[in-house]
């Protein structure tokens, strides 16, 4: 069986059930469960290498799929972050420490948009890192389930975006709602530096249009770029005017480092983004201490996750 229940199987989790009705959330314990049932996963065979998860989205663009119909009911915020908590999920690495050699878990965030185990996150969670040897990805909930990622079904590196498949048949999904527009009131559920279930409200500061690589995928002067969400800032370097097109929006809901792949919804819990980096403008970078002036977060259009959908044969020949 893949799936692992965390509160059956560990004492230590007792308290993960408070959680469920809403109580304080115990990071550490989340952390260490999560750590746990990816190292049971690991011995029985059941992880699958990053690695292999990259060379499948280099190859699956798009997959069939019907998406959930956009809610039309606006919630009050605490109903809305019950809503999305339902949907929410961890997604991050598993992987083996270069100095100590024990196996740690990082991280990020993503969130369910079938019942039958897809679950959106952001692309570069795919990308090989070498600070992170023999990794794999695992997703949990915030009560205590742990599933490995079987596969990537549809991935887009210049979008940031991928659907990833566990082996789950009761996720609630979340609805995927295209043309956010500017101004709109939008909040974010996600995980910051293992602070898991952050909620936070803001609105749609602006829409714009890019060319070539994500933003902060570009790799820096001299080195490769870093993945799996391990920065907290995100290089947001001048590109040129060239390479292929994608759409962002910049959001003034409060995420860092972890939450990559997290739900940027509006009122009703319609998905409008997927938070994907966030980077510094600063006056001067050479004065110390630095000059910040603001920080940017971006997110990817609801569009590019509904890009890597097509709707079922059956649905499309109606």
């Amino acid at each position: 069986m893949l799936r692992i229940t965390l509160t059956v199987t560990f004492t230590l989790f007792a308290g993960l059930r408070a959680q469920q009705a809403g109580a304080f959330v115990d990071d550490d314990a989340l952390v260490a469960g999560i750590e746990k049932a990816a190292g049971e996963l690991r011995t029985a065979g059941k992880l699958v290498a990053v690695v292999t998860l990259r060379q499948q989205a280099a190859q699956r663009p798009q997959v069939e799929l019907q998406l959930p119909a956009p809610a039309t009911e606006r919630l009050q915020p605490e109903l809305l972050y019950a809503r999305v908590r339902r949907s929410t999920l961890v997604v991050g690495h598993f992987y083996e420490c270069k100095e100590c050699q024990q196996w740690h878990f990082t991280a990020a965030t993503g969130f369910a948009v079938s019942k039958d185990g897809v679950v959106a996150s952001c692309w570069h969670l795919l990308t090989d890192d070498e600070e992170m040897p023999k990794a794999a990805l695992v997703v949990a909930d915030y009560d205590g389930h742990v599933w490995p990622v079987q596969e990537v079904l549809a991935a887009s590196a210049v979008a940031d975006v991928c659907l990833l498949r566990i082996q789950a048949t009761d996720l609630e999904p979340l609805p995927v709602r295209a043309a956010a527009r500017t101004g709109e009131h939008v909040w974010c559920l996600s995980n910051p530096d293992h602070q898991f279930g952050f909620f936070s409200e803001g609105m749609v500061a602006r829409k714009y249009t890019s060319h070539g690589p994500a933003p902060g995928t570009e790799p820096k002067a001299g080195e490769a770029a870093k993945a799996g969400d391990s920065r907290p800032e995100a290089a947001h370097a001048a590109r040129p005017a060239t390479g292929p097109a994608s759409n962002w929006l910049h959001v003034t809901v409060e995420f860092a480092k972890g939450s990559s792949g997290a739900p940027v919804v509006d009122a009703c819990g319609n998905v409008v983004g997927i938070a994907q980096s966030t980077s510094t403008i600063v006056f001067d970078e050479d004065s110390q201490p630095v000059d910040t002036q603001m920080v940017l977060r971006t997110a990817a259009a609801g569009e590019a996750l509904q890009q890597l959908v097509r709707a079922p044969a059956a649905e499309r020949s109606k």
